[in-house]
């Protein structure tokens, strides 16, 4: 349902059609399932992350938009670099439209190019809608002593990361094989706060956060210097930051090309709202409809815009779509990209 059907429903609603086009009854239905119950939307980050600040802030005004009007909490649920999150979706969660998931932006990789630890199918998941796409930026302490990518070429520099297979491994050694950077992969951190205070303590030099991470809540640091954005792994220049190199400015051979245009999808997910396969149809169009409703809502965009943080709504149905577009990629181009993943995760171990 778009946004614009969800407000036409509440004007037919006096003739007895309700939030998207449901009968009366089934509106009732809902409403009797959600009063006094509570929703939990599980992140795979931490609440001080990106996951975290945006769920939480979710949270406090799209329970007013669901008939019922339940309380949502948000529960980290860290680990396998969102695998464990998504597993958790895929294998355990209540189908019943009470578990919702903000999924790792990487889910797509995660089932393209295969991951030891994933037990889901993408494809299975009911995207219930954006708050915004994602990208992210190699970043380097001041102390690291390489204000430029083209100065970081040819010093070994350490990146810091959660596990072998997050983006926070990958990227690193993505910068590398395309830019002649030699930086080395540390693993074990926990979380992105855990990774800057990696940083700050001089246990690595670098890593690959999501530019609303160094834009918003890292913006006092970046002014002050304290890190320095080195390449934004993005197709072209990143607006906040013109002066910074794009990584797509680097990318020159087909099978590069073949695994750059698979690995930004992840931007394209961003951080969007999902329910498990199986809950009832109603109860996922009511989600949908009050999540675009909560996009509208004038509390909800006066909170975001206070904090600066930047919002880009798709709906359920767009991203379904934007999901199943990305996963028909020729097999030819998955193979060759997967390849060259592989060979990334190897660097990443050795």
């Amino acid at each position: 349902m778009t946004r614009r059907t969800f407000l036409a429903s509440l004007a037919l609603a006096g003739a007895g059609l309700v939030m998207g086009g449901l009968p009366a009854a089934a509106q009732s239905s809902i409403e009797d399932f959600y009063r006094g119950r509570d929703v939990t939307f599980h992140i795979g980050g931490t609440i001080a992350g990106t996951y975290g600040t945006y769920a939480t802030i979710l949270s406090r005004h799209m329970g007013k938009h669901i008939p019922g009007n339940p309380n949502i909490n948000v529960v980290p649920l860290e680990g396998a670099g969102g695998t464990r999150n998504l597993n958790f979706m895929a294998d355990s969660a209540a189908k019943d439209g009470t578990v919702l998931s903000l999924p790792s932006w990487e889910l797509i990789i995660f089932e393209l190019f295969g991951h030891e630890a994933a037990r889901f199918k993408v494809e299975s998941f009911n995207w219930i809608g954006r708050l915004t796409d994602v990208s992210n930026v190699l970043i380097v302490s001041n102390k690291a002593g390489v204000p430029t990518l083209e100065e970081a070429i040819g010093k070994p520099l350490i990146a810091g990361s959660q596990g072998p297979r997050d983006h926070f491994a990958i990227s690193p050694m993505l910068i590398n094989h395309l830019t002649g950077t030699q930086m080395r992969v540390v693993l074990g951190y926990d979380g992105t706060s855990g990774l800057m205070l990696a940083m700050e303590q001089g246990e690595s030099d670098a890593m690959t956060p999501t530019w609303t991470n160094v834009n918003i809540l890292w913006a006092a640091k970046r002014d002050a210097g304290e890190i320095i954005p080195l390449v934004s792994i993005t197709e072209e220049r990143h607006p906040s930051h013109p002066d910074v190199p794009a990584l797509g400015e680097f990318v020159k051979e087909p099978v590069d090309r073949a695994f750059f245009d698979i690995y930004k999808s992840q931007g394209v997910i961003g951080l969007s709202l999902i329910a498990p396969e199986g809950v009832p149809d109603e109860r996922i169009e009511a989600l949908r409809a009050a999540f675009d409703a909560t996009m509208q809502d004038p509390e909800f965009l006066a909170e975001i815009q206070g904090r600066g943080l930047p919002l880009s709504p798709r709906t359920g149905e767009e991203m379904d779509a934007q999901i199943r577009a990305i996963l028909a990629t020729p097999v030819e181009l998955v193979d060759a990209a997967r390849t060259l993943y592989f060979e990334l995760v190897a660097a990443v171990q050795n």
